[in-house]
C-alpha cells in the first residue's frame, strides 16, 4: 500500500531532498534486481518474487514522479523569485 506525504522545507532544502529520493530509488532497483531469481521447480515463490520486485518498482515510479514534480515547483519558484526582483530593479515610471 502507498501511501503520499507531505511535508514543508525550506526552499534551500529541496535539492537535497530531491537528490536523497533519487539515491533511495537508485538504492531500491538495484536490490530488487539483484534479489530476482528464476526458480525452476518453484512456480509459487517465482510469482511471489516477481509480485514483490513489481511493487516496490511502483512505489520507485511514484517516487520518481515525485522528484519530478518537486523539482518542476522548485524551478518555478526560482523563475519567479527571479522575475520579481527583475521588475524591483525596473523603474516604475520612464522621465522625459
Amino acid at each position: 500500500m502507498k501511501v503520499k506525504v507531505t511535508h514543508t522545507v525550506g526552499i534551500e532544502d529541496v535539492p537535497k531532498l530531491i537528490n536523497d529520493i533519487i539515491i533511495n530509488c537508485q538504492q531500491k532497483m538495484l536490490n530488487e534486481s539483484k534479489n530476482l531469481k528464476y526458480y525452476v521447480n518453484d512456480l509459487d515463490k517465482l510469482h511471489v518474487e516477481v509480485s514483490h520486485v513489481r511493487e516496490s518498482i511502483s512505489l520507485v515510479d511514484s517516487q520518481l514522479e515525485d522528484i519530478l514534480n518537486m523539482a518542476i515547483g522548485l524551478e518555478g519558484v526560482i523563475n519567479s523569485a527571479e522575475q520579481d526582483m527583475s521588475e524591483e530593479e525596473l523603474p516604475s515610471e520612464i522621465e522625459s
